[in-house]
This record gives structure tokens, sequence and C-alpha cells, in this order.
């Protein structure tokens, strides 16, 4: 299984990099969202797994060397400010070398509604030789792209890069000595979340 999870966290890196680096996928959310303090720098795309859902990404720059910000990442990881409503966090280490884990995460929703997620979580430095899998075809978007500053592909090199990302796995996890949730919690889906973070080349 180890085989399983180290392929499932190769993909969920290799997801991150290809949409982050795919600038002219990404849109602002409207005309007026410059001027709504939450939506400063957010982005939306169409979800490439749920054609009727969308996926959103928020870009800032930060002066400051990027294994700091990585660190403070982690640190807002372990707080739970990462995770907001979340009610219980569990994970186990794959490969502690190589920053996999497996986590279940449990959220609580509106009305008191929870979720469950066991996923695939990759963190660390991401590999000089890395490159985004072949990107999947797309419909060509009426809009015009907004480009956003420091993003992968850009005419800049690209610097250092640290990844923090999620992914929902599941027929493993049935096998494995994992939180077993109550009856009454869905399961969820987590597609793809998390945070990269690239030095300016």
């Amino acid at each position: 299984q180890g085989a399983f999870f180290r392929a499932a966290a190769r993909d969920a890196e290799a997801a991150m990099l290809e949409l982050v680096g795919d600038r002219a996928g990404w849109r602002r959310p409207g005309p007026f969202a410059k001027y709504v303090a939450w939506s400063r720098g957010t982005r939306y795309r169409e979800s490439t797994p749920r054609p009727d859902g969308s996926a959103f990404m928020v870009d800032a720059e930060v002066e400051a060397p990027a294994r700091d910000v990585f660190a403070a990442i982690e640190d807002l990881a372990v707080s739970g400010s990462l995770d907001p409503d979340c009610e219980l966090c569990w994970f186990c280490p794959v490969s502690r070398d190589e920053g996999l884990f497996l986590r279940y995460l449990v959220f609580s929703g509106l009305l008191g509604h929870q979720r469950d997620f066991f996923c695939i979580h990759k963190r660390g430095r991401v590999a000089p030789h890395a490159v985004p899998s072949s990107a999947q075809p797309r419909a060509p978007s009426t809009e015009e792209p907004t480009p956003f500053r420091g993003a992968i592909g850009d005419s800049q090199d690209v610097g250092e890069r640290y990844i923090y990302v999620l992914q929902t796995v599941f027929d493993p996890m049935t096998t494995l000595n994992v939180p077993r949730p109550d009856a009454g919690i869905m399961h969820g889906y987590m597609h793809l979340s998390g945070v990269l973070v690239t030095a300016k080349g």
C-alpha cells in the first residue's frame, strides 16, 4: 500500500503544479470583486473533476524567503488555523522523510451537519525536476485571462517551491487501522486542497 499512497501523493502534487501553472484558466470572480476585501487576489475556474462546480485560488506575495513562509504555514496547520470548523484531525505517517501522511478530518457545517475526509497529504519542498502532468483538454474560455504575479509558468524563472496538498483517497483506507466514523457522518471528497509557495526566480 505504500506504493499506492506514494503514487497518490505524486498525482496530487502534479495536479497542484498544473493548476497553479495554468494561468489562462483562472479568472476574476466578477467586475466588483476587487472592492470586496475577502475576494482580493481570488481567482476561479471550472472544476476539472466536477464540471458543475468551481475551483478557487487566492494569490498573494510575501516579502520573506519561501522556506520561512512554508514554515509559517506548517505552524498554522498544527494550530488548526488552516482548517476552520475542523472538529477532528488524525494523521499517520507513510514516510516522514518524503513528507507523506494519511489524514482523517471531520468538519462541521451548517446546522451542525458533519462531513469527514480520508486524504493523502504531502508536504515539503518540491523537487527541482518536478513538472506538471499533461493537462487534460479544456473548453476554451470566452473571457480574457487575468494574469497573476509569481505564478508557475510565468515568464520569470521558477525559484524553490514548497507544497502542502491534500487529496481524498478511499479504497485502501478501509483495510487500514484508521478512525471509524459514526454512521451519521457523511463522507466528503476533497478533490484538491493546499498551498503552493514559490520563491521569485
